[in-house]
């Protein structure tokens, strides 16, 4: 069951949650996952449930994007399941292990497209990129004095 419940008021999360929580219709073995804004709200909320209830078990917080990111995959593995079990030759989609716009898959990607395009940008002065890259490229003219940074290099 998804809910969504919303408050500046602490206590009244706590006191849905513990609703919730214990409720009969909870299976007593099913994990019991609540998406929190903070790693702090959700160790501070799992306290609170076991100081209210006497016990705190199965119960998982979690971002938005983790959640998110578990449940495509529990998606995608029946989906490829049901594939797999109709045609053996299907191919099969997974999610990846590093999220496609972290921080440092973008890095990368934006160092091998400048690193690529690295001559095109130089020669072009009218390209976007031209004045972030070509100073970084270019060698010194006649009479300057280089950085102490590429004198390293």
């Amino acid at each position: 069951m998804f809910k969504i419940i919303q408050s500046h008021r602490t206590e009244h999360l706590v006191a849905e949650l513990l609703t919730d929580y214990q409720s009969k219709n909870q299976p007593v073995f099913a994990e019991f996952i609540v998406i929190v804004p903070s790693m702090v709200l959700g160790d501070w909320l799992d306290k609170s449930i076991a100081s209210q209830a006497g016990i705190s078990t199965l119960v998982t917080t979690t971002f938005w994007g983790q959640y998110q990111w578990t449940l495509m995959q529990k998606v995608l593995a029946r989906h490829n399941e049901y594939l797999l079990a109709h045609n053996p030759e299907a191919s099969t989609l997974n999610v990846p292990e590093v999220a496609v716009l972290s921080p440092t898959v973008m890095q990368w990607r934006l160092f091998g497209y400048l690193t690529y395009y690295q001559e095109l940008i130089v020669k072009d002065d009218k390209h976007p990129v031209h004045s972030l890259l070509a100073p970084l490229i270019e060698k010194p003219q006649d009479g300057s004095i280089p950085d102490k940074a590429q004198q390293d290099v």
